[in-house]
């Protein structure tokens, strides 16, 4: 039986467990219903857990209008987990899932109520992450990584799921929600991060700000553990950093000269920028200029004509505020 969903692995035990099992041991399946055990139901709970109830009452037999011959017998089921194969043919024990299973192992008399599972959990872990517009309005990205498979090499790959609120946009393909793009992570065996996928996003907030800024997403180097690292541990976000900021007006008493003749200005969302700076002018030869008053000189033909550049180079001093 092949399953890639509760749903699947849902359906594939009550079909079998109505239709597909040798009840009554004769070596094969019975076609005149004698194997049939109909009233079985396979559910899954809201909170994950597989429950399974096996009634003495089954259904009635189709086109039988005898009540002796209307009623199937009702069968116990003995079930079991004991292996699984994975895509690559490799048979495992999956101590995990044998245990998740436990509780439904061993004798299930018909007339029973009820036996459940322990709780099917989906490996997965999301974070958000903040990014900022041109118009400085913040957004919230949403990195969702579900476990996908184990690889050849014994690493694993996580199905990468990248969301943001609408009506902003990162699906450029016309392919499914245009707010929502889906990537992979894959991992090496020694946990540190092989390969992942989207390295940038086309970012369209459809906010009255620029559209398509690119948005670059940085996880790690591969083959390093500088970013996303897989270990057998819980999953956490322990520090993660944008370069992204909200718009802030300039504060007008904190503007200061730095030595090079930038003016730099502290503004309300915390970041400081150099919103102008001064230009310095040199001459090849100072003592030929003519002072006329006032801290002023001229420039004459003894001086050469001035160079104007930046604090600090070509021979010019620094600014003193």
């Amino acid at each position: 039986r092949t399953f890639h969903s509760t749903e699947d692995l849902r359906e594939l035990l009550q079909r079998d467990a109505r239709y597909g099992v040798d009840y009554d041991g004769s070596g094969g399946f019975e076609v005149d219903g004698s194997d049939l055990n109909e009233g079985v139901k396979v559910t899954i709970s809201t909170s994950g857990e597989f429950i399974i109830s096996n009634p003495s009452e089954q259904p009635p037999r189709p086109g039988y209008t005898n009540p002796t011959q209307t009623k199937r017998e009702a069968h116990n089921i003995n079930f079991n987990i004991t292996s699984y194969t994975d895509s690559q043919g490799k048979v495992s024990t999956n101590d995990a899932f044998t245990k998740i299973f436990k509780g439904l192992d061993g004798v299930f008399p018909a007339g029973n109520q009820v036996k459940q599972s322990e709780l099917l959990k989906l490996s997965s872990f999301s974070a958000g992450l903040e990014i900022y517009d041109s118009l400085g309005s913040k957004h919230t990205l949403e990195v969702q990584f579900v476990k996908q498979s184990t690889t050849q090499d014994g690493g694993n790959e996580w199905q990468m799921i990248i969301r943001v609120p609408e009506p902003a946009e990162i699906n450029t393909t016309g392919e499914g929600p245009s707010n929502i793009v889906v990537g992979t992570a894959r991992f090496n065996n020694d946990g540190s991060l092989s390969s992942y996928n989207p390295r940038t996003l086309n970012f369209s907030p459809n906010n009255g700000a620029a559209p398509n800024q690119q948005i670059k997403l940085s996880f790690g180097t591969s083959g390093a553990n500088d970013g996303l690292v897989s270990s057998n541990s819980a999953s956490a976000l322990t520090s993660q950093a944008t370069d992204g900021y909200p718009s802030g007006n300039l504060k007008p008493d904190a503007i200061r000269v730095d030595d090079k003749g930038n003016i730099l200005g502290e503004f309300t969302n915390g970041k400081t920028f150099a919103v102008a700076k001064m230009a310095m002018a040199s001459v090849a030869n100072n003592s030929g200029l003519e002072e006329i008053g006032g801290n002023l000189f001229k420039v004459t033909a003894n001086s050469g004509n001035i160079v104007v550049g930046e604090a600090g180079t070509g021979g010019r001093g620094d600014m003193k505020t």
